[in-house]
């Protein structure tokens, strides 16, 4: 966990402060428990039309997973969203430039990627969670037997910037070998990957599931996984223009509500079978891959895919889990989704990001120095600023009837 690895996180022991905090912390959740009555059920509104931008390398790989499952189980037709899948050409990087370019509503990109267009001058931004912690298995050819056996060989790697080539790195670095001592063919996509391994080019390999156990069971040989090396990132996101989010909150809304729904899904020991049949229809691998994939995937340790398409939370899960109160952190699990969609759009109110962000460090800061008292009155601070603009977002809602906004910053 990155603030556990940060602060210490022995319990704060002064009874009135753990009081304190579990006093703001319960106001926190009752104000979110105000904001959903009021919000209302999308499902009854006017049928939208969405263009989603897939990436082609990966239309039929478990990374798609919550999209078959949404769309096997009819959850976008009961949000009253009808979902055109766009696939576009060329890998990861061309993500963002189709949302610029108005191909598409929604898309699917690495956070890399997302974070080069926007520098560069791009409008796109996160909306939710996908693929959290991928793990890429390092295949090699059979004779290779060991990391320093890849001296002096080939490897097939995304571009720089992909975490794929990051954490490939990284897992490289950490058995020994330098940049210097490999050389690399850039090849976008785990499919063009594992064909240059089968056609000999590629010496070693970074692949995705099923790819990898695939490759296994033809005889190559998984040297490394890059959980290894990289323990926690955001891999994957959904993206769109942040103009087309601010004009359509309420299709936005009801589409991560949607892969919210299909992250639940894959989820519930219930429905085990059915994930492993979606499996096993969408990527064509067998029903034994399809449960060592899924076996992979939930493992409690690897965090690969979030629990409902959320983004990075873990300061509000941090102060929350170390409240000592059960019924915050129960509350908290309840309402992460609704926290997560009003904050879609926040953002796009310069001032309140900044102060948001800006608060956010301050209380960082005092848990660093374990200084309860200023963490106490900073997030006191944090949250009547949060409830100032609900309160501004619902009565803004009443006197329009336009429904929720989402204009607040969490």
């Amino acid at each position: 966990m990155l603030f556990g690895a940060l602060v210490d996180t022995t319990p704060i022991t002064d009874g009135r402060r753990i009081r304190g905090l579990q006093r703001w912390l319960a106001i926190w959740c009752g104000l979110l428990a105000m904001v959903a009555a009021c919000a209302g059920s999308p499902a009854a509104a006017q049928t939208v039309r969405l263009r989603y931008g897939q990436i082609s390398s990966t239309a039929r790989s478990v990374s798609s997973l919550p999209l078959f499952i949404a769309q096997r189980n009819g959850f976008f037709a009961r949000a009253g969203i009808e979902l055109d899948l766009v696939p576009i050409e060329g890998g990861t990087d061309k993500m963002v430039a189709a949302l610029d370019r108005g191909e598409v509503d929604v898309a699917q990109t690495a956070t890399p990627y997302l974070i080069a267009a926007v520098l560069k001058g791009s409008d796109a931004v996160a909306i939710a969670g996908l693929t959290a912690n991928p793990i890429y298995s390092l295949i090699v050819k059979p004779e290779i037997k060991s990391f320093a056996a890849l001296t002096g060989k080939t490897l097939g790697l995304s571009l720089a910037i992909d975490t794929i080539s990051i954490s490939t790195r990284r897992l490289l670095a950490l058995h020994g070998l330098k940049q210097s001592d490999f050389r690399v063919k850039e090849l976008v996509g785990t499919p063009l990957r594992f064909a240059c391994l089968r056609i000999g080019e590629c010496d070693g390999v970074p692949l995705g599931q099923p790819e990898d156990l695939i490759a296994i069971g033809e005889g190559y040989t998984r040297l490394g996984i890059s959980s290894e090396a990289v323990v926690r990132f955001q891999f994957e996101v959904a993206a769109v223009e942040r103009s087309w989010g601010e004009a359509n909150t309420d299709a936005l809304t009801r589409f991560v509500g949607v892969l919210a729904a299909s992250f639940r899904f894959l989820r519930a020991p219930a429905n085990h079978d059915a994930v492993i049949a979606t499996i096993v229809e969408s990527t064509g691998s067998s029903p034994e891959i399809a449960g060592r994939i899924l076996a992979l995937y939930f493992a409690p340790e690897k965090l690969v895919l979030p629990l409902q398409a959320e983004l990075d939370l873990e300061l509000h899960s941090f102060l929350i889990s170390h409240s000592r109160n059960r019924r915050l952190v129960a509350d908290l699990e309840n309402i992460s989704l609704l926290i997560h969609s009003l904050r879609l759009v926040g953002y796009h109110h310069d001032e309140n990001a900044r102060r948001a962000g800006q608060q956010h460090l301050a209380i960082v800061r005092a848990l660093l120095r374990r200084d309860s008292e200023l963490a106490e009155r900073l997030l006191a601070e944090h949250i009547e600023t949060s409830k100032h603009n609900v309160l501004g977002l619902l009565l803004h809602q009443q006197e329009s009837g336009n429904g929720l906004p989402l204009a607040v910053n969490l």
